[in-house]
Order: structure tokens, then C-alpha cells, then sequence
């Protein structure tokens, strides 16, 4: 998962590795309640039109593709500071 390869740094400090009961979570599940985290993070920033927090799920060499952009619109945008240009 792209997002969640570049944002493993971004959630360093909120890696799960048990459930809110305290039950242990295997290998496997707490990679899937990490990545969820991540995908959660990076949406809820986007929504909000938080860029800070945005710009903070993105690698300094991340690269956006959007394959359906519309004419007159980027269709990939490479680096942070490319990507940090266009929403801001």
C-alpha cells in the first residue's frame, strides 16, 4: 500500500499492537490496524483541508498519480514540494 509505505514514520509513535481490550493482535492484524490508521489519518486531513497534517503523510520523494485528471490538470505530481504547490 503506497500511503502506508510513506507513512510508517507519520504513525511511528501510535503503532498498535493490541486492541483497546488489551488483547494482543497478531503480526498480520496489527500491520491491517496500522495501515487502517493510516488510510484514516491521511483522509481525515485531506477532508479537512488540514495541508499541515496532509503534507506530513507524504514521503519527500512521494508521487501522486491521478490517472483521470481532468484537461488542464496534473496528471502525476512528484515530491512533497510538487505535491505541497498543488493543494496549496
Amino acid at each position: 500500500d503506497l500511503v502506508a509505505a510513506h507513512l510508517r514514520r507519520f504513525l511511528a509513535s501510535a503503532t498498535p499492537d493490541a486492541t483497546p481490550d488489551g488483547t494482543r493482535l497478531d503480526s498480520h492484524a496489527a500491520d491491517r490496524a496500522r495501515n487502517r490508521q493510516v488510510v484514516e489519518r491521511f483522509f481525515q486531513a485531506l477532508e479537512a483541508k488540514d495541508l499541515t497534517a496532509f503534507l506530513d503523510a507524504w514521503a519527500e520523494d512521494g508521487v501522486q498519480v491521478m490517472p483521470f485528471a481532468p484537461k488542464d490538470f496534473p496528471s502525476r505530481l512528484e515530491g512533497k514540494a510538487a505535491i505541497r504547490t498543488q493543494y496549496g
